[in-house]
């Protein structure tokens, strides 16, 4: 666990990268037209595709972790669990405060190409909850298996996929997303601080 420090190193630097050019986005672009240009290039195919990765910011995920670090390792669970209740209690709590409108509340007179069978939200944009949540396993994931270069790649991409899933499925914008994805990656990180930290008093206490 963690003893690949280079591949460790990796996946935050292709997130670093991320979260550079998402930043500099907000310069650039204005607000919501990553939605519009997004919309226009609806296809059956995208439509399928960007659904199959918003899953990965869904409960199931969560629940299948949830169980192997119970049958698996136990002492790992209680601060997964601390780090997933965190990251959902700081997006309620942000959703709540701001209510930021949606991009079918905000762009209420544009005509977007709906993809089939999403459920229309128009309030609580701020921030993404599906792109906090698809951080929070994905960087937890990456912590704890700490497997090579090329898996850390898949899982850092496969996050940010969520995110842009999040935009083209009309829920979010790239603001959403890019705070989302910061609130998950803290809290994976930090709730694998606290398990290495106390971790570590209890190897020294039994040995």
């Amino acid at each position: 666990m963690i003893k690949n420090f280079n591949a460790i190193k990796f996946y935050f630097l292709v997130y670093l990268l991320f979260v550079i050019l998402a930043s500099i986005s907000m310069f650039y672009i204005n607000k919501g037209d990553e939605v519009i240009l997004l919309n226009k290039l609806q296809t059956p195919f995208f439509d399928v595709f960007f659904k199959v990765f918003n899953i990965l910011g869904e409960w199931f995920l969560i629940m299948i972790i949830g169980v192997y670090l119970l049958l698996k390792h136990r002492f790992q669970l209680y601060f997964f669990l601390i780090g997933f209740i965190g990251q959902m209690l700081t997006v309620r709590l942000l959703k709540k405060y701001f209510n930021f409108p949606r991009p079918l509340s905000y762009f209420k007179n544009y005509d977007f190409q709906m993809p089939e069978n999403i459920p229309l939200l128009y309030h609580q944009s701020f921030p993404s909850g599906h792109t906090t949540t698809a951080f929070f396993i994905l960087t937890t994931i990456a912590l704890f298996l700490n497997p090579k270069k090329r898996y850390m790649l898949i899982l850092i991409l496969s996050a940010i996929l969520v995110g842009v899933a999040r935009i083209y499925l009309l829920a979010h914008f790239k603001e959403d997303v890019l705070v989302g994805s910061l609130i998950g990656v803290f809290w994976a990180t930090f709730s694998m601080y606290l398990f290495l930290h106390f971790l570590n008093k209890k190897n020294n206490v039994t040995t």
